[in-house]
């Protein structure tokens, strides 16, 4: 419970800046409070100084600076359209709170899994040792970072998960090694609430309070494919739900100005939690979700885009700074591995059979079984997809091969034993992957179940406005001819 406080309090104003929603801004605080301790963790580093006071002020900064852009946000535009009696009510939208209230209960037992002793080695040797390193200021960080003695901690892992641990216990009962553990659970868990929620906020009202059942069963089943250490203290669980999450916003929801924040923001908050996330972020989601407001969007994208190559300079900022302050970590792989492979060099080559075994013995009850959904979907779903004006049913499919050729492409490229690494660490490679297909395998059980209860009888679905109609006509003549409206206009 403290965690779950100090987490939302300190996340909470930025969350209301990025999503004005209770549903959503709750959650993103898992997100938003790792950004504004990430910021303070590197103002204590670059200036060797003390953390607490770096954390009062970026907090109070960041609190000051949502008061001031909450008060300037324009009211809704007066003469705007009002929606026809009974349409307002089928329009999908932001998740009623209740849906929060029932997936964070159905999945609250999770957490269960955290009220343990911190034992697990990489949860020790690197997540809560980091924390530690910032807890006791800038000036014994940067120290520890340069430390040959110390490679093997992994010094030039990205601050998130560590930082949030240490602003806590710069707070609160310092070094207590459940207390971190708490945190990252904390953090993982509303991540994945997040993910959930806004799947439900996809849908029409009606449906939503079935939808936020099977969203609970998603973030149930986040945690299980997360195999225990979504709750161990460790970071793999917390980056892959929230680049989940970015995706669901930008893949699959429509391109709105809240959705384009909320997945700048989760796309920044994901490659400062882990070095594969950030790989992920600038080689596979971020150029996946650039393309489909292009494409949906056209010039109207520009602002998006912006915000995406802001995210990713966010997320690589940490990269200069460990490499300024940490040059002795010991790394798994590294350019000379990465080039070798790609020139098909034999000794690399040889490592991808096994690593490709290893991977999908974790991940293929999850690719089996999504994929025969999916494809159903792909087939069957098309039009009460459109209607709902969501991204199509391949675009997070997409993300998740790519994630998975992201993990190949590491183990392949390293070094160590390939028996061992898949051992110790194979099931956390897998986790965004199969995570992006859940969501998707969410998001299809979410817009069948909208077909049924969604839309009141004798009231059809909200159409949006004439370049939406344009835009659905030309992708398929077949199912939606271009009504009158459209034809009759000069452009």
């Amino acid at each position: 419970m403290v965690a779950l406080v100090f987490v939302v309090v300190v996340g909470l104003p930025p969350a209301w800046v990025v999503a004005p929603s209770w549903s959503v801004a709750l959650p993103l605080t898992g997100v938003t409070s790792g950004l504004v301790l990430s910021a303070a963790a590197v103002g204590s580093l670059v200036t060797r100084g003390a953390l607490l006071p770096w954390v009062l002020v970026v907090t109070l900064a960041t609190w000051l600076a949502s008061a001031v852009v909450v008060s300037r946000r324009r009211a809704p535009r007066a003469g705007a359209p009002t929606p026809a009696p009974g349409e307002a009510a089928a329009a999908p939208g932001p998740a009623r709170a209740w849906c929060l209230a029932v997936v964070a209960v159905m999945s609250a037992p999770v957490l269960v899994g955290s009220l343990g002793p911190a034992t697990e080695y990489d949860e020790r040797a690197v997540w809560l040792f980091h924390a530690r390193w910032l807890w006791h200021g800038g000036a014994a960080a940067r120290e520890a970072m340069a430390t040959a003695a110390l490679g093997w901690s992994h010094s030039d892992y990205p601050p998130l998960v560590p930082a949030t641990v240490a602003g806590l216990w710069s707070v609160v009962d310092g070094g207590d090694l459940q207390l971190g553990q708490a945190v990252t659970s904390v953090q993982s868990w509303l991540v994945v609430v997040l993910a959930g929620v806004l799947v439900a906020g996809a849908v029409r009202r009606r449906a939503q309070l079935p939808v936020a059942v099977l969203a609970g069963l998603f973030a149930v089943g986040s945690f299980g494919i997360a195999g225990g250490f979504g709750t161990r203290g460790y970071a793999d669980l917390a980056w892959a739900a929230m680049a989940t999450a970015a995706a669901i916003a930008g893949l699959v929801l429509p391109p709105t100005p809240a959705t384009t924040r909320l997945a700048a923001v989760c796309l920044a908050a994901a490659a400062l939690t882990k070095s594969e996330a950030l790989v992920t972020v600038v080689a596979v989601i971020a150029p996946l979700i650039a393309l489909r407001w292009l494409v949906v969007q056209r010039r109207r994208a520009l602002p998006g885009l912006a915000a995406l190559v802001l995210a990713v300079a966010v997320g690589a900022s940490w990269s200069v700074l460990s490499a300024r302050f940490g040059t002795q970590a010991q790394r798994d792989i590294t350019g000379d591995g990465l080039a070798a492979l790609l020139r098909g060099d034999a000794s690399q080559v040889d490592r991808v059979e096994p690593a490709l075994r290893g991977l999908w013995g974790y991940a293929r009850t999850t690719i089996v079984i999504s994929t025969v959904v999916i494809v159903a979907a792909l087939v069957l779903a098309r039009r009460p997809r459109r209607e709902l004006r969501l991204g199509g049913g391949w675009w997070l499919p997409t993300a998740a091969v790519g994630s998975f050729v992201v993990a190949l492409a590491a183990l392949a490229a390293g070094e160590l034993d390939m028996d061992f690494w898949i051992g110790s660490a194979g099931s956390r490679l897998v986790i965004a992957s199969r995570a992006l297909l859940l969501a998707e395998v969410l998001v299809v059980a979410a817009v069948a179940v909208d077909t049924l209860v969604g839309t009141p009888r004798g009231v059809s679905p909200p159409p949006g406005d004439a370049d939406d109609r344009l835009e659905a006509a030309v992708v398929d003549l077949t199912d939606r001819p271009l009504p009158a409206s459209v034809l009759g206009r000069r452009d």
